[in-house]
């Protein structure tokens, strides 16, 4: 980046210059020139002449002038003098720059709009929408407020598949899903931590030329950087800066949780939820999907599943049980969870007994259904049995139960029913035996000791199939259950009148 002198007294300076040798042809890119408007003229002129001997030409069309006043044309090449980028980054007042960007995020979310499936459209929306198209230029540009329009038009796309949310219902979207949200970030808030970032990631580069250019700024952005850092007790010298982007976030993440939960006392449903979904591992929490090849819900039972997570009403008013005639003000589905008159606890009992076993024997764990493990009471029959020394030195014995009940708390429901299959197996067991209770909630937990089975059976998963397949196992445990989670929810939403 020094400055080169010409041999007729014209000096330039040129920056990030790059020589990329393609088959036929060489190509020149990224090349900046700066410095009187004669200088560059004759630095153009001259290296086009030296190009052309060798069969080798600049493309006006890709090169452009830039300068804050007015000047005559050079060589056909477009000029500005207002609004112009560099490296896709808008040098001045971003205003315009990101009013087109916004356009054009809402031109895509549209033809998200015009997919059938709710579904799919949540999954395009989290990958492929507002944050991951214009993360860049939030990271690049820092604290801005068009990043609110930005929001707003995330929150516009998702309330077009699920329908109108409140505020509480908007707070627990933007949570990542390891604590119970659909994992859809804000940019306005997380802004100032990905330009942060970007600082940081910047500063060897820069460190030079500031130094050497302005010592005085430096030095102020570096104590604003170390004193930014010190507050939230992270050491600069050894933090990358994804790293620091993300641990501020997750800060930002903790105060939104904390705003929505209240006060820990409180019998408040979305306190409930939340905390339990903070004691959940991830995969039980993530959006279910039909087939693990990632296959969409119906559209009706995505829809409910998402309200219902996000504490919203699926239905308009309190409405009586067709089933079982209970008069309830429950307009958010958690009768049809434990309403005993559908019949549909049984398939949920079927289909994860069906997912564990299926997990189990992927480990070569040999696992039996449906046995019969005590002689002196043989009509007690074991959802799931193991055989000594597969898992343990023990025979394992499982008795899976599904419970669609919340109150006074999603644990304190777990812990409930697990006790019940303790007292009911506990004095039937030989030495060699050992029961372990599986209790999986509707609202998405499971006991302590069953999460702890789930967990041995994932690790002998894993040992077989590798790494990778932990991950895979129990979100195929968690899908089979979600997926009649939904399906029940929209039944129940279905039969009444719907929001």
């Amino acid at each position: 980046s020094d400055p080169v002198k010409g041999s007729d007294g014209s000096q330039i300076t040129a920056w990030h210059v790059q020589y990329l040798p393609q088959r036929d042809h060489c190509q020149l890119d990224d090349l900046v020139v700066g410095g009187d408007l004669g200088d560059v003229e004759t630095f153009y002129n001259r290296i086009s002449a030296s190009l052309a001997k060798r069969s080798m030409f600049i493309n006006p069309k890709k090169c452009l002038t830039i300068s804050p006043c007015e000047m005559p044309p050079l060589a056909n090449i477009p000029h500005s003098n207002g609004e112009w980028e560099v490296l896709g980054i808008p040098i001045g007042d971003p205003e315009n720059f990101l009013q087109k960007k916004l356009d054009q995020v809402r031109r895509k979310l549209a033809q998200f709009e015009q997919l059938p499936s709710p579904h799919l459209r949540y999954f395009l929306l989290r990958y492929c929408g507002v944050a991951p198209m214009v993360m860049y230029w939030v990271r690049t540009l820092g604290p801005h407020k068009m990043w609110v329009e930005f929001d707003n038009a995330g929150r516009d796309a998702l309330a077009s598949s699920i329908g109108p949310i409140d505020t509480t219902g908007a707070g627990i979207v933007t949570l990542p899903i390891r604590m119970g949200g659909l994992g859809l970030r804000l940019l306005d808030p997380i802004s100032p931590a990905a330009h942060l970032a970007v600082l940081l990631e910047a500063t060897p580069l820069v460190q030079p030329l500031l130094r050497s250019a302005n010592p005085t700024m430096w030095a102020d952005l570096k104590e604003t950087l170390l004193t930014y850092l010190a507050d939230d007790g992270v050491d600069m010298k050894d933090a990358p800066s994804r790293r620091i982007q993300k641990f501020i976030t997750s800060q930002l993440d903790a105060i939104q949780f904390d705003s929505l939960v209240g006060e820990p006392s409180s019998n408040d449903r979305v306190n409930i939820f939340l905390t339990s979904a903070k004691n959940a591992p991830r995969p039980i929490l993530a959006p279910p999907v039909d087939k693990i090849g990632m296959a969409e819900l119906p559209g009706e039972a995505f829809v409910a599943w998402v309200r219902h997570r996000l504490c919203q009403p699926l239905l308009a008013s309190p409405q009586t049980c067709p089933l079982c005639r209970a008069v309830e003000s429950d307009v958010f589905g958690d009768h049809v969870l434990k309403c005993m008159a559908t019949g549909h606890k049984n398939k949920w009992h079927t289909d994860v007994l069906r997912a564990l076993f299926n997990v189990c024997s992927g480990a070569l764990l040999h696992p039996a259904r449906e046995v019969h493990c005590f002689p002196q009471d043989y009509g007690k029959r074991l959802d799931l049995v193991l055989p000594r020394h597969s898992l343990g030195a023990k025979e394992i014995l499982v008795d899976v139960s599904v419970t669609g009940k919340f109150l006074p708390s999603v644990g304190a429901c777990l812990k409930q029913v697990a006790a019940a299959k303790v007292a009911s197996y506990g004095n039937l067991l030989e030495p060699h035996q050992e029961l372990i209770p599986v209790i999986f909630s509707a609202y998405g937990s499971v006991n302590p000791e069953g999460l702890q089975f789930i967990d041995r059976v994932v690790k002998a998963y894993g040992a077989r199939l590798g790494a990778s397949a932990k991950r895979l196992a129990l979100f195929r445990v968690h899908s089979a259950l979600a997926k009649d989670v939904a399906t029940s929810l929209a039944r129940g939403a279905l039969s009444n009148q719907e929001v």
